[in-house]
């Protein structure tokens, strides 16, 4: 009797022991999991002050930049003649970590800033010029309808009346009011691009076709302004082509020959663009161009849309703490003249 009963006290005392054991080493695991979180997120904040750093620095760079025009290599900052974007921008020694300022495009680092006039601007869009938005659509391969119906709907957006845009493709208060989730057509500036999803015919598989050549800044602006020297191929060649339609004896292959000499002029000796040797666009003498006639009168056309300085401009500084396992990521938009943020996305 006595050793049945002292075999199930020693079993009931294993038992315990397990439990304990196994309550202990959880206990034990998730306070590493709590430590560990703990000195992630320490790691996670110091990486993101590393990037608030870069930020400053370019900003000094930006704040700095005494040229008149701005190229795809040298984008809001001036460059000694010994200086390369890599060499300003790339691994900047901050603490124990480092910081770059530029973009990852298409796994690569690109280095620098990007000024906003390179993209096509949401609020010059209105019922004179909604085509050039309705091409650039169109070159990205949405439907041509849809993209009618979203150019125009985005002029309804952003004026101030009710009258609809190039009916029936435009929309104002009657197709939003009566929508099943309904809402007033704003008929004011848009400020931020994901506004567009509000807009009649956007969709989530359009806005990320579109997402890299379209801008909110300048807010205040009523007519579209491209950088001559830094807008995309897609960007120039859907102004050229909306302006085909104002004029007389230039046809669609001029426009196209115009938008490739002025790539392939920028892009300097090399045939590369943002590199060292980028050529500048000067609007007073397009000598360099060598236009024929009918490109001629079609980029004087143009002239009034074209810049060649830039005011806005998007920063993207990344801060890396101990060897690359903590990165933050910080985007800002800023004007030349306040330099203080007017957006802010961080991750």
């Amino acid at each position: 009797m006595l050793k049945s009963e002292s075999g199930a006290i020693l079993l009931v005392t294993i038992w315990i022991m397990i439990i304990l054991t196994v309550l202990a080493v959880g206990i034990g695991h998730r306070n590493r999991i709590g430590i560990n979180l703990s000195r992630f997120s320490i790691d996670k904040m110091k990486s993101y002050y590393i990037a608030k750093a870069g930020l400053l620095i370019a900003i000094q760079e930006l704040q700095n930049d005494i040229k008149d025009y701005d190229t795809l290599y040298e984008c809001g900052i001036s460059l000694d003649e010994e200086e390369t974007l890599e060499g300003v921008f790339k691994d900047i020694a901050v603490g124990d970590g480092f910081c770059s300022v530029g973009l990852e495009e298409k796994r690569n680092f690109s280095y620098g800033f990007i000024d906003e006039e390179r993209k096509i601007n949401l609020n010059g869009i209105n019922a004179q010029n909604y085509k050039v938005f309705q091409n650039l659509l169109e070159s990205l391969d949405v439907d041509s309808q849809d993209a009618e119906i979203i150019s125009n709907s985005v002029a309804d957006w952003r004026d101030s009346d009710s009258h609809i845009t190039n009916s029936p493709y435009g929309a104002e208060d009657d197709y939003y009011m009566a929508l099943d989730k309904s809402y007033h057509c704003k008929n004011s500036r848009f400020e931020t691009t994901e506004e567009l999803f509000l807009v009649r015919g956007m969709n989530k598989e359009i806005f990320l076709k579109i997402k890299d050549y379209i801008t909110v800044f300048p807010t205040e602006a009523f007519n579209l302004k491209l950088n001559v020297n830094t807008s995309p191929k897609l960007s120039l060649q859907a102004l050229a082509d909306e302006a085909l339609s104002h004029l007389a004896n230039v046809s669609a292959s001029d426009a196209d020959s115009l938008v490739n000499k002025i790539i392939d002029y920028r892009s300097g000796d090399d045939k590369i663009e943002k590199t060292e040797d980028d050529k500048l666009i000067n609007l007073a003498d397009v000598s360099g161009l060598k236009l024929l006639a009918p490109e001629e009168t079609l980029f004087n056309y143009l002239r009034k849309y074209f810049i060649t300085k830039s005011d806005y401009f998007c920063i993207n500084s990344r801060g890396t703490y101990k060897d690359r396992k903590v990165i933050s990521d910080i985007e800002v938009v800023l004007s030349r003249d306040e330099l203080s943020p007017i957006y802010w996305h961080e991750q």
